[in-house]
């Protein structure tokens, strides 16, 4: 680990999150100050939709809310208004709109047994305090972003063309959910049933998809292309993917490292695994603390720091040919 300073500086700075959110957790979570069922007015800037089965969570950053009833209010860096799906139709949002919502507050619900969902621990996990129940909405700000919508109309394009090619609902439900990332189409059976078998994690977009599309398109611009163009193109398309199919944690840590493995090509350095892991984590930690405790964060560092560990042993017994593409 000394021979490794970010891995060292890593451990240490993960560590230290771990004993501030279960010791000193008011350090870093705000307090919420209004109460179950009051009516309050949120404002912010949508950066995200996330279709459900009877619903659609859209996510807010740069968040205001209000009390509807008292004279205070509070700021968060990001917040949930769940809408259902016949007020989300009528009101056409787009990404970058600001919209003003008259909602009712609901706290996040803990887990009631050890061991069951926990939404409160979840959400704050990935820097999100405040969910609430729209009842009206209007637009203040009719503007949007034109990259951030031409994404997700390309996501949902792709969806109704999964639909419109396979017959069965459930089998374009789980292709919607490999290929894009959109889960609404499953039915909780088919969760369960991946769920049970250990490998629900195949029905989300993860490092996988990342590693595998990302060398892919490198390799085929660079037979082409110069470095310097390949490399360019290659993380626009990665990084305009991760966005589009919702930028999760394990997809956000692979497209990080993809682009730092791009890098030591490019400058004809070694690619050491565990240190590109590292400076990720920092990174990610930078931005947001809580995601420590995030069960995501915490398989997908595990699994890619377990992969680092035993092809570095795994070298000693094979010829060295072997190990190379």
């Amino acid at each position: 680990m000394i021979k490794r300073p970010l891995l060292l500086a890593a451990v240490i700075y993960a560590a230290a999150m771990v004993i501030i959110c279960s010791f000193f957790p008011k350090l870093i979570i705000p307090e919420i100050r209004f109460e179950e069922k009051e009516k309050i007015n949120v404002s912010g800037k949508i950066y995200k939709f996330e279709e459900k089965t009877s619903q659609v969570y859209v996510y807010l950053n740069d968040v205001k809310a209000e009390s509807a009833e008292n004279e205070y209010s509070q700021y968060f860096k990001i917040a949930i208004i769940t809408f259902d799906v016949s007020s989300y139709n009528d009101l056409d949002l787009k990404i970058g709109n600001r919209i003003l919502s008259e909602c009712i507050y609901k706290p996040l619900k803990e887990a009631r047994n050890y061991g069951n969902y926990d939404e409160r621990a979840y959400y704050h996990s990935l820097g999100i305090f405040l969910k609430v129940q729209e009842t009206s909405t209007v637009i203040t700000d009719e503007s949007f972003s034109i990259p951030g919508q031409f994404l997700n109309d390309l996501r949902n394009r792709l969806v109704r063309n999964i639909y419109e090619s396979v017959n069965d609902d459930e089998t374009a439900g789980i292709l919607a959910a490999i290929c894009t990332g959109d889960r609404s189409g499953l039915t909780d059976d088919t969760r369960n049933i991946y769920r049970y078998s250990g490998i629900a994690h195949v029905l989300a977009i993860s490092g996988l998809h990342i590693s595998l599309i990302g060398m892919f398109v490198f390799r085929m611009l660079r037979k082409k292309l110069r470095f310097i163009y390949s490399f360019i193109l290659s993380v626009l398309l990665m990084v305009c993917f991760l966005i589009m199919t919702g930028s999760s944690v394990s997809a956000v840590r692979a497209t990080v490292m993809f682009i730092i493995q791009l890098i030591s090509i490019g400058t004809g350095k070694n690619y050491d695994i565990l240190s590109s892991l590292s400076l990720t984590a920092l990174i990610m930690l930078a931005c947001d603390p809580l995601l420590v405790t995030n069960p995501g964060f915490q398989l997908s560092y595990a699994a890619i720091a377990s992969v680092g560990i035993i092809y570095k042993n795994l070298k000693r017994f094979f010829p060295d040919d072997i190990f190379k593409g």
